[in-house]
Order: structure tokens, then sequence, then C-alpha cells
């Protein structure tokens, strides 16, 4: 079935270029890829991918890399020498309560990271910039495969990969040997709290390039009131719609108003929504990522 939605998303969104689906089990297929393929593109937006060791095998490849500015993956690579790191954007208050319905029993864990992954977006400009970047010239592809290699054999081996673990553990024990000789064992003093399940923008906070809040200034893209219907559509596009506004006449509403740019409140005033609440702020992200709304210029600090 999943397979599936991916053909229906590549035909909808992509209707002229080829696709081919192998099994990445199988060895042989993943030797054929790694080794015909011109780019490796990994636009990673969900809070379980951490370090992605694709990434690392196409790198060793000698392949350039399009992939997100999130988290493990800036560890990866060296933006702009072995390929490219594309901003990525949360909203604040997008995922209020998200954990906490989780670890109740409301939601699976599946259902939680489709939530989160719903309200990441990766800025869809940028992305388009630098693929055309690297179709058009041969040479910049060359040039950033042959420094991914040398950035993966000089620094990813797994006997530096064993060396960097060495070294974490002497580090720990040092840690531990120092607590011991400080003879300060004491039980620290507690206070009774209720529980607190913090929200995912707050305890994966660093994994996307920037969260936005009240001052963020959002417009509609151009052709958004054409493309709306077909993202509501599509399963790849619409899952988890439970926590956001899935009306069709309401998001329209939004996208007409924001012809002009307008305020985070404003735009969430338009949805029927209270300031700063989940629903809004979670159906606001998720225009976001299908490029629906864009940012516009960059959010003051």
């Amino acid at each position: 079935m999943l397979l599936d939605h991916f053909r229906q998303g590549a035909a909808a969104f992509a209707p002229g270029i080829p696709m081919t689906i192998v099994d990445g089990t199988d060895p042989a297929w993943r030797f054929r890829a790694w080794h015909a393929a011109d780019i490796f593109s990994s636009p990673t937006d969900n809070i379980q991918e951490t370090l992605s060791q694709t990434i690392l095998e196409a790198q060793s490849c000698g392949l350039p890399v399009v992939v997100t500015d999130w988290d493990g993956c800036r560890d990866e690579v060296e933006d702009g020498v072995t390929g490219y790191l594309v901003p990525t954007r949360g909203v604040i208050g997008a995922t209020a309560n998200g954990t906490s319905r989780y670890l109740l029993g409301e939601t699976s864990y599946a259902e939680f990271l489709a939530e989160t992954n719903q309200t990441v977006a990766v800025d869809v400009e940028a992305t388009r910039d630098v693929f055309m970047r690297l179709f058009t010239d041969p040479e910049l592809r060359s040039r950033m495969g042959a420094a991914a290699r040398e950035r993966i054999c000089s620094g990813f081996t797994w006997q530096q990969a064993v060396k960097r673990h060495e070294q974490v553990w002497q580090e720990q024990e040092q840690v531990r040997q120092d607590h011991a000789a400080s003879h300060d064992h004491a039980a620290p003093k507690t206070v009774a709290t209720p529980v607190l399940f913090p929200d995912v923008e707050t305890s994966f906070a660093s994994y996307q390039s920037k969260l936005l809040g009240d001052a963020a200034r959002l417009a509609a893209a151009d052709d958004a009131e054409q493309r709306l219907a077909k993202i509501l559509e599509l399963p790849l596009t619409s899952y988890r719609g439970q926590r956001r506004v899935t009306d069709h006449a309401a998001l329209a509403r939004l996208l007409a108003g924001a012809r002009q740019p307008l305020t985070m409140a404003e735009a969430e005033a338009i949805l029927g929504g209270v300031p700063s609440s989940e629903r809004s702020r979670a159906t606001i992200a998720w225009m976001l990522k299908y490029d629906l709304l864009r940012l516009v210029g960059e959010e003051p600090t």
C-alpha cells in the first residue's frame, strides 16, 4: 500500500520524470544504484532520523548529496563542498501535547512520528535551486563527489569510528572517577512535581534549522490554490489530518488572504483558531511543508 502511495505521488507531482523502484535489501541492486547515480538526495524531516547511514554510503561512492539541514546530517555533509544542506523549519506550538498523547497511549508510535513529520517543512525553493545547480554543472558534480569520498575515507571508516567510541568511553570513565574521588555522594534533593512530558519542539529543538514564531511572515505560493485539492487528496501528503484543519474551503480562504504577506496571528485568525493553538499552528506548518505557504524573508531574532 505504501509503495502505491509513492507511485501516486510521483505521477501527480512529477509526471514527466521516470521513476524506478528497486529492492534496496538486495546487495546487487544497491551496488548498481550507487554506481549508476549522479546525485544522492535524502530530505530527512522526521525525528527518528538522526545520523543517516545512506548519506555516508552515497558519499563513499563519490556522489554529491542534497540533504536537509537536520540533526546528524549536519555532521555528515560539508555544505557547499561535499553537497548541500537545505533549510528545515518548524512552527512553535504545532506539536503541543503530542508527546503526552503518545506516552498516555492515545496515539501509537507510528502516529506520533507521522504527526510530527507533518509539521516539518523542507525549503522547497532552496532544494530546487541546488538541484538545478548540480543538474546543469557536471564539473561541480564531479568536484563535490570527489570531496565527498575523501571526507568519508578520512573521517568515517570503521577504524576511525571505533577510535572515537573509545575516546568517548575514556572521557566517561574519567568523569566517573573524578566524581568518585570527590566524596560528594549525597542523594540529590528532589521536589515532587507533576509529570511533565516536553513537546517535540522542546526535546528536539536543535533538529531543524529554525522554529518559526509570532514574528514570522507568510505568503501563499503562486500556484498554491490550484495545488491545494491535489495535496489534500493524496495519501502521501494528507496523512494524520486529525490534528489539523483539513476543510478545503477554510484552507482556500487562508491562501486567498495570504496573497499578501500575513503574520502568524493573522493566518491563525483566518483559520478560526485561537493564537498559538496546536490545531492552527499544525495546519500552518503543514501548508509550509507542501509549499502552499512560504516564509517571507527571515523571521527577526
